[in-house]
């Protein structure tokens, strides 16, 4: 419940953040003080929107830029490594939720993948959300190893943990997709998660009740 709160007071905007804690002071004070009343409207309103990125981890040179942004109506069902000492490709399936359509995309990959490399697939349930993941940069730099988290389980970690680590974390429901650079291997990677912003804007004031200790 905490972690929640911080995300939402560090990700809308100042001038809506300070409205928040104004309102928790004064309602506060209002408990305390009975000569006080306060007009208080809570802000309550708030929606996520899509897009925003984190690091990019890798080179940022190497192979051509990728870009995987979920809709709010688009489920990530399945994300398929092909590894061995690199991670050589990475693909994702993704379920439309409205038509139950599947569109599957893969980054990396470009020279072929050679023998002996480990394909692994990740299955996620319907109720399963990534808050996790951790990975490592291999001195190229391209991508070494990953590891998947999620809201039931760990996946992976997938290839070897070489060279110099990385991990972002999300509470439920924030992931909202990858980027990158990929062509050969997977040269680096990214993170999208949603950020949340007020719909409204609320009023927070108060009154300072006169001659109440004399009446």
């Amino acid at each position: 419940m905490l972690m929640t709160q911080l995300v939402i007071i560090t990700s809308i905007s100042n001038k809506t953040s300070s409205r928040i804690i104004a309102y928790q002071c004064l309602n506060e004070s209002r408990n305390q003080h009975p000569w006080m009343k306060c007009n208080l409207q809570e802000p309550q309103s708030f929606e996520y929107q899509n897009g925003l990125p984190t690091e990019l981890w890798g080179s940022s040179t190497g192979g051509s830029p990728w870009s995987l942004l979920l809709d709010n109506n688009q489920k990530l069902r399945k994300i398929t490594i092909d590894h061995k000492d690199l991670i050589f490709s990475i693909a994702f399936t993704i379920e439309d939720l409205i038509t139950g359509s599947l569109v599957s995309s893969q980054h990396g990959g470009t020279g072929g993948i050679p023998s002996g490399v480990e394909t692994s697939e990740i299955s996620f349930d319907a109720d399963e959300e990534i808050i996790e993941i951790l990975g490592s940069i291999d001195s190229f730099p391209v991508i070494s190893s990953l590891c998947i988290v999620t809201n039931k389980r760990r996946h992976g970690p997938f290839g070897p943990k070489t060279g110099a680590c990385f991990s972002v974390t999300w509470v439920v429901g924030v992931f909202a997709g990858f980027y990158g650079r990929a062509g050969s291997f997977l040269d680096a990677v990214g993170f999208y998660s949603k950020k949340i912003v007020a719909l409204e804007e609320h009023r927070v004031g108060e009154e300072l009740v006169e001659n109440v200790m004399d009446g």
